[in-house]
């Protein structure tokens, strides 16, 4: 039996933690909710949050058809090297934006996703970079 943030599931050994923790803004209608998704993953030894992120990076172009890249910088956090990017893409008829900070630790990642609509998304920046800013590995 593994555990895995306070559950319990029955699996070979060896799983690792691989969490997706999604938070939503709360809406009222038919708008779009802006998400703040922390997504924790494991990785290889040696790799850091700049080669990691522009990994991803270069993924993006075939992955998001039509992405932007508006920014990408690495910055530090908490005395940490976190890579920062900044696009936004088409989605069925609709313009998304999304800020995405990467953080390792040892030999796992963590990666906070914030994503709105892009009409919209200077309303939430400042929430955005407050959570960037307080994330914190223990």
């Amino acid at each position: 039996m593994a555990t895995f943030n306070r559950i319990q599931i029955d699996l070979p050994e060896g799983w690792q933690d691989g969490s997706v923790l999604q938070l939503t803004e709360p809406t009222a209608g038919n708008t779009i909710p802006a998400t703040i998704t922390l997504r924790r993953t494991p990785l290889e030894a040696g790799v850091d949050a700049p080669t990691l992120a522009r990994t991803y990076e270069a993924s993006l172009p075939a992955a998001l058809p039509g992405c932007e890249i508006l920014q990408s910088e690495v910055i530090e956090v908490d005395g940490r090297a976190v890579h920062r990017i900044e696009f936004r893409w088409p989605m069925g008829g609709s313009l998304f934006r999304r800020v995405q900070a990467t953080l390792v630790n040892g030999r796992q990642s963590l990666v906070l996703v914030c994503t709105g609509a892009d009409a919209g998304f200077t309303t939430y920046e400042p929430l955005f970079q407050r959570a960037i800013s307080s994330l914190r590995v223990s």
